[in-house]
């Protein structure tokens, strides 16, 4: 997709529903804050300026036809289900006075049936369905905000994949799937560029160079927010680990000893002695192990909260008030105040939800009794595929960080995935594998799938493969291999060492 048109129009038809669909940091947000910017422009500035610095999406006309634009975040309005009754609580009622509220009321009621309107909502995934009556019926509540048949707006709804699955396809009249940055080398140039000012000297050359040494460059994220802190890691000259877990681990400690002149320490004091692998060398964490353990807890008790919401947006009243001062200076939590006008509040998120997703996965492994209590009973149970499925991004990501975390709790994971039996899991499994090994957990003890994946293993790890493969030869299948002079040596081997494997199928990729 290169124009707007397109967002609004298919087969030269205008879009009712439209979708842009996208994972956390992907740029949801930013995309439905650009089109407001760029549809309040009178004299067309924005749009030359558009023009000038990329081919794409030059079309700002097509942005300015509509003649009113509404912007609503949808996390400001779980009181409500109705996109009006949002515009008057977001809108309405920081423009009028109150005397005034229900002329105005009436006139973008008006408005939205005879007008060309477009509602940007942001945040499926960040609203709940308030629990009063409304006028939604049993099929629709719940789903998405209500809006009358006779309003002829168009309504892009931002939202993850998990806030998309229970939409009706024929409420679907545009899909779109944002994936984060098209062009990571420009956008590393940019932020380098940034972060050089008027006096550094660092160039994206030296970047790129120490990401190909660590075999990282062809993985970097598209996520421009994570891809930020990738990048400052190597700009405040800390080592870059192929390891997802240690890279994680590291932006924490450096998010907080960037900090640390702004915030109290505490004492180091280990929650049950339990130490962490990957974590006993990161000073700043371990001089504020209180908070950055009470960080974690909130992280996975929002994430799998127990009434089964779970929630990446929530009240400043979850967390206390030092925890929350301690997480903001250091750039761990974001705080934004409602536009919501009826009710005047702050709310809290974590910066990206892959950071909540690994501080979820820290409390875990120091409390590795909550995968009985809290996870198998809702996610690996037979009769809760479905619910597995719906949040299966998050869960998928919290056993690839537990391969590096806690090996224990990661085998027990691992057996659950392997029931499940699906092409999608068995891959999960080896991706788990390599990150424990890059991670340095090389005794880990995963279920081995029917189906594995290796790429490109070093001298220390393919022991560590032939180990898992040889425990597992019986169940093995398939084995795709990326192909690379390393893993043909590795395949020769493989061979050499387990003559049966020559039944199975190989796959070079």
């Amino acid at each position: 997709m290169t124009t707007y048109r397109e967002i609004f129009k298919h087969n030269n038809e205008r879009c009712r529903n439209v979708f842009v669909v996208g994972e956390a940091g992907s740029g949801k947000s930013s995309l439905s804050q650009l089109i407001a910017y760029l549809w309040s422009e009178e004299n067309k500035e924005a749009g030359a300026h558009h023009q000038s610095q990329d081919a794409h999406f030059t079309d700002v006309d097509t942005i300015q036809e509509f003649e009113f634009l509404f912007h609503v975040a949808l996390r400001d309005s779980c009181n409500t289900c109705n996109y009006v009754d949002m515009i008057r609580n977001q809108l309405l009622q920081r423009l009028y006075k109150s005397q005034d509220i229900d002329k105005a009321y009436a006139l973008v009621e008006e408005v939205l049936e005879t007008s060309h309107c477009l509602i940007l909502a942001d945040g499926r995934d960040e609203w709940s369905h308030p629990d009063g009556p409304c006028n939604c019926t049993h099929r629709e509540r719940g789903i998405r905000p209500l809006i009358h048949q006779k309003n002829s707006a168009i309504v892009l709804l931002t939202c993850r994949p998990v806030g998309f699955t229970k939409i009706p396809e024929h409420k679907v009249d545009n899909y779109l799937e944002i994936e984060g940055a098209e062009d990571v080398q420009q956008l590393c140039i940019n932020i380098i560029k940034v972060l050089n000012g008027n006096t550094g000297t660092k160039r994206f050359a030296e970047f790129k160079t120490s990401l190909t040494e660590n075999r990282l460059w062809n993985n970097l994220p598209k996520s421009p927010i994570l891809l930020i802190q990738m990048i400052c890691l190597w700009y405040d000259n800390h080592e870059l680990s192929k390891s997802v877990s240690i890279t994680y681990a590291s932006i924490f400690d450096m998010l907080i000893g960037r900090a640390k002149d702004e915030v109290v320490t505490s004492q180091n004091e280990n929650l049950d002695n339990k130490k962490i692998n990957i974590i006993p060398d990161m000073d700043n964490i371990n001089s504020n192990w209180k908070q950055f353990t009470e960080l974690c807890k909130l992280a996975f008790e929002k994430l799998f909260a127990k009434d089964g919401r779970s929630a990446v947006v929530f009240s400043t009243r979850d967390c206390k008030d030092d925890l929350k001062t301690f997480a903001v200076k250091c750039g761990i939590l974001t705080e934004k105040k409602s536009k919501s006008v009826s009710f005047n509040s702050h709310h809290l998120s974590f910066q990206h939800k892959t950071f909540q997703e690994f501080l979820a996965s820290v409390h875990l492994s120091l409390h590795d009794d909550l995968l009985a209590t809290d996870i198998e009973p809702r996610y690996y149970n037979e009769s809760n595929l479905n619910q597995y499925f719906e949040a299966s991004k998050e869960l998928e990501r919290i056993f690839v960080f537990m391969c590096a975390l806690d090996g224990n709790t990661a085998e027990k994971m691992s057996e659950y995935l392997n029931k499940l039996d699906k092409n999608d899991t068995c891959m999960l499994i080896s991706k788990g594998f390599r990150e424990a090994l890059y991670a340095g957990n090389t005794s880990i003890e995963l279920a081995c799938p029917c189906k594995i994946e290796i790429v490109n293993p070093c001298g220390t790890d393919i022991q560590a493969y032939i180990r898992w493969i040889k425990k597992n030869q019986r169940n093995i299948r398939y084995i795709k291999l990326t192909k690379h002079k390393q893993n043909m040596d590795f395949l020769i081997r493989l061979l050499q060492n387990f003559p049966q494997l020559a039944k199975i199928h190989f796959l070079l990729t």
